[in-house]
């Protein structure tokens, strides 16, 4: 998803420049920060049990990679405005914090804390349209949207996937299927409608609706599945491939 979201902003942007470049190395140390922090989070309750050394050594590898991350980005600093910049401090923190929230309180990852997480790494994609053009503009806004909308619903249904597989949950027959996936059936209804509102406004493409559409047969077949076992790896692997045909269709088109 990160990796994803870097080359497709520069895709998208139709540049690539020194800034960008330092700015991309600098956003996956970010990343990396991130992750060892998101681990202190989902073990907050038991690190009196597991002792300091473990809160220790995640928090220095935060510092560390938090560190050389605002390095790398240094340059990019200087390109895109003030303004901009605590704009994408701002609502990156807001977004990592409810998340850590979520993940302290429940000690686990939940679909909140997972859609917080996914919305806030997306980021990297405007902040990185924003550092190439000088600043925040409605392509920049619009495109961190349409990658929302793709990732977000993925990760819903990888969820449901796994977790309609648990002993504890039953699914007879398509009463039961209907009630478990609806949450992420209606996530996916709105999003294809807001899709469409979009494109009837003029600023997507075509080639961009047909990108969401395709998504749609996984998802029926997905749906028809639910209950039973799975390789892992298999649909993991199934997903990165929808995700590199939308980027690659995403950064043809446009926006």
């Amino acid at each position: 998803m990160l990796l994803i979201s870097l080359v497709v902003a520069h895709w998208v942007a139709r540049s690539v420049s020194m800034e960008s470049v330092l700015a991309s190395i600098g956003l996956i140390f970010l990343y990396l920060a991130r992750y060892a922090a998101s681990l202190i989070a989902m073990r907050w309750k038991w690190l009196n049990l597991q002792g300091r050394r473990f809160f220790q050594e995640r928090l220095m590898w935060s510092l560390f990679y938090g560190a050389v991350g605002i390095t790398f980005l240094w340059r990019s600093f200087i390109v895109i405005p003030l303004a901009d910049l605590i704009v994408f401090a701002c609502i990156g923190i807001i977004l990592m914090f409810f998340e850590w929230i979520v993940v302290a309180h429940q000690a686990q990852k939940t679909a909140a804390s997972e859609v917080m997480g996914t919305c806030g790494v997306l980021l990297v994609a405007p902040y990185l349209y924003a550092a190439l053009n000088g600043g925040i503009e409605w392509a920049a806004i619009l495109l961190w949207f349409l990658l929302a909308l793709h990732f977000v619903l993925g990760v819903l249904y990888v969820r449901i996937r796994i977790r309609s597989t648990r002993d504890d949950i039953l699914l007879p027959d398509f009463s039961a299927k209907l009630w478990f996936a609806l949450p992420t059936i209606v996530f996916a209804a709105v999003s294809l409608g807001i899709i469409l509102v979009i494109y009837v406004s003029g600023l997507i493409s075509t080639a961009i609706v047909f990108a969401f559409f395709l998504g749609l047969p996984r998802l029926f077949v997905g749906f028809q599945m639910l209950g039973q076992k799975f390789v892992i790896k298999r649909l993991g692997w199934s997903e990165v491939a929808h995700s590199v045909l939308f980027a690659i269709i995403l950064g043809w088109s446009g926006l």
